[in-house]
């Protein structure tokens, strides 16, 4: 048994001399995802269901599709990782992107997608007024092929 952990695209070109079958995997479309990560001052966030007077509580949260939200959901770093964080601040992970995004990451400046993140933090984390407030930005990476999308038939396709 060989497993091989690389983009579809890399896995189908690396075993191609070996098993001609695997060209089929360059079908399988990952699409572009930004992960954002911002800092807000404590004050800032709204007392809800993932906020107490300490700060972020949890792993992070899910966004549904649903919710006409485009970021597909915040890691809270301040609470998986305290010792990270500057004192009086919250830190969040955000992935912005993926299969349903109605826009092209690539399409967007970092500052754009900076800005569409924090106005779903806005609406999801911070207060009314600290929603107007920009958040200090620690990084922006982009992952060109960021999440694999496994359709119909993709068990036969692998397997």
């Amino acid at each position: 048994t060989v497993i091989v952990a690389t983009p579809a695209a890399a896995a189908a070109a690396l075993l191609a001399p070996v098993a001609p079958s695997a060209s089929d995997l360059v079908a399988i479309r990952a699409p572009p995802v930004v992960a954002v990560t911002l800092a807000y001052p404590k004050s800032a966030l709204a007392p809800t269901k993932a906020v107490d007077g300490g700060g972020l509580r949890g792993f992070g949260l899910l966004i549904p599709r649903s919710a006409g939200i485009e970021t597909l959901g915040f890691q809270f770093v301040s609470s998986l990782f305290p010792s990270r964080v500057r004192a009086g601040e919250q830190v969040v992970l955000a992935y912005y992107g993926g299969a349903q995004c109605g826009v092209d990451p690539d399409t967007l400046s970092d500052a754009e997608i900076v800005d569409r993140v924090h106005a779903d933090a806005g609406r999801l984390l911070l207060t009314p007024t600290s929603a107007w407030d920009a958040p200090r930005v620690l990084s922006v990476r982009r992952w060109r092929e960021g999440i694999p999308q496994y359709g119909v038939g993709h068990a036969r396709m692998v397997g």
